[in-house]
């Protein structure tokens, strides 16, 4: 069982339409999740969440009501520093929660919650698959990752000076993207041992603005994640292993 979160419904899109026997379940309020099989794999779409509180409490729960066992993030992310460009798609190799601080806390790191690792590694196995899937794919331009995640949207890096100088961030100066949702997933599929990868599209450097044409260049690169996804939930079916490190 697989599950897939964007942050609204453009996000999933394409793996609705790729998907067969589709079937809808209400989750809580107005969240739905929309089940479905790609490549007989069978698949679950979340989106319509933003915040990493919403996405930790709901991928918890979805995990365990549907037994899930790999997670993926998708959707828009933001490029921090200069090797990511927009329009690039990012990749995660390790997460991190931006906001987290209880440094006078049983000697925790910044940006980790006490008895938690201070950042969540993607599955080495995922993260080869991935990046083998998009080699092939797609001739988009992808870049593994760190990415760090927030409650808000980051639209100045002056927001960002209490964790981060000159551009670097939990010893990171090079390839860092910010977001508002993976954090959460990324916490919730630790709690419960469950692989979880980012691919997001790079929307915005964190200085411009967010815009339609922005958006929408955005959505361009969608059906490039799509493919190289789908190709990575056939190729995980096929070899039936994933190593929930």
């Amino acid at each position: 069982m697989i599950l897939i979160v964007g942050s609204n419904h453009d996000d999933v899109l394409y793996f609705e339409s790729k998907m067969r026997g589709k079937t809808v379940d209400t989750l809580v309020g107005d969240i739905k999740v929309i089940e479905g099989t790609i490549f007989n794999q069978k698949v679950y779409l979340l989106s319509n969440v933003y915040s990493n509180y919403l996405t930790a409490m709901l991928t918890y729960q979805i995990i365990h009501k549907y037994h899930i066992m790999l997670v993926f993030s998708v959707g828009r992310c933001i490029a921090l520093t200069d090797d990511i460009k927009p329009g690039d798609i990012v990749v995660s190799r390790q997460t991190y929660l931006g906001e987290v601080d209880f440094t006078n806390v049983n000697n925790s790191l910044l940006g980790q919650i006490p008895h938690m690792p201070q950042y969540y590694s993607t599955d080495v196995y995922l993260l080869e698959t991935m990046q083998a899937c998009l080699d092939h794919t797609t001739q988009a331009s992808y870049r593994l990752g760190t990415f760090v995640s927030f409650e808000k949207n980051i639209n100045s890096v002056q927001i960002l000076d209490k964790i981060s100088k000159n551009k670097m961030m939990f010893g990171h100066d090079s390839l860092i993207a910010l977001d508002s949702e993976c954090g959460g997933v990324a916490l919730a599929c630790h709690i419960n041992s469950v692989p979880f990868i980012a691919v997001k599209v790079a929307e915005r450097r964190v200085d411009e603005k967010e815009n339609i044409d922005t958006y929408i260049n955005s959505l361009r690169k969608y059906t490039e994640i799509g493919k190289a996804i789908s190709s990575c939930i056939g190729e995980i079916g096929r070899n039936e292993v994933i190593s929930g490190k």
